[in-house]
């Protein structure tokens, strides 16, 4: 259990979205603990291990002292294998699950379909962004048909878009779950903001046609969590473009120096994101780790 210190910290120091416990155990109903700077969360024999120590995302910003961030990195990078082992021995779990910038082998434990997930956190700079001038036609575009609202609730008329979101996309069952989950981390967060986009004049009429959701945390970043469209053939081009233009204003008039606009998922949400400047932030690998049975419980089984 985190006390209200803990929380406070780990909500100034946060630089990816696993940092926001609110966030993290909504869809994943696990505890939050901290551990050497190192999040991590439990949940029965799982634990989930973030493998970013807290106030370390200057260590991968543009513009800092290189010799000195690779000294840093190094000596994070060494650290991490002595608290995540600390963690484990702590608790014994039957299953692991780690997100880390590096890949990290465990002990006792073999790694899952022994494939690790790669991909990397992408980052915004609010206050050196400079727009190109093909997305700033496609945000004048849908500003001419698209009208902004924004929102700490969500409405009836989002829950009715996600659900044709949900149905357009080929999702995993976990995926859709996951999805699912999104009305009631609202509800629960302090910090989460919905960006809605209603098409001009008409938003007593179903006519809401996308929304972001960003979580605004005490420290320098803020979160892209999640971008929401409807139906292709009721789309104004540059929707997107638009509803992410308004939250870098936002961000901006709350003092953030950066978003993170998450992972890259796949070639065309990357795609998108890079044409606004984005920049690769930190790596990310996930591993998924079941304990071992010790060298007896074999030759027990055979009996």
């Amino acid at each position: 259990m985190l006390s209200q210190d803990e929380l406070a910290y780990i909500l100034e120091k946060a630089y990816i979205p696993e940092h926001l416990p609110g966030y993290f155990q909504t869809f994943s109903k696990m505890e939050p603990f901290i551990e050497d700077k190192f999040l991590y969360y439990k949940l029965g024999d799982l634990i989930s291990f973030i493998g970013y120590p807290l106030g370390a995302g200057e260590l991968y910003l543009e513009g800092q002292d290189k010799e000195k961030v690779y000294q840093d990195r190094d000596r994070v990078y060494k650290e991490m294998p002595a608290v995540l082992e600390k963690v484990v021995e702590k608790y014994k779990p039957e299953e692991v699950k780690i997100i880390a910038p590096i890949e990290l082998p465990l002990k006792g434990y073999k790694l899952e379909n022994t494939t690790v997930e790669r991909d990397s956190y992408s980052v915004l700079d609010v206050q050196n962004l400079r727009i190109p001038s093909k997305v700033k036609n496609m945000v004048n575009r849908a500003g001419r048909e698209l009208e902004i609202a924004f929102s700490r609730d969500f409405s009836i008329l989002n829950h009715k878009l996600l659900l044709e979101f949900l149905k357009q996309k080929r999702l995993s069952d976990t995926a859709r779950s996951f999805f699912h989950h999104i009305p009631d981390y609202i509800i629960h967060s302090e910090s989460a903001v919905v960006i809605n986009a209603y098409r001009s004049g008409r938003r007593t009429m179903d006519e809401l046609l996308g929304y972001n959701i960003v979580d605004f945390s005490h420290g320098d970043f803020c979160f892209y969590l999640f971008n929401i469209t409807g139906n292709e053939e009721d789309h104004v081009p540059g929707t997107s473009d638009l509803l992410l233009y308004e939250m870098v204003q936002l961000a901006g008039k709350k003092g953030k120096k950066y978003i993170n606009m998450g992972l890259g998922i796949n070639k065309g949400i990357k795609k998108f994101k890079e044409k606004w400047g984005t920049k690769d932030l930190i790596g990310y690998n996930f591993m998924s780790y079941q304990k071992t049975a010790p060298w007896f419980a074999f030759f027990y089984s055979r009996k």
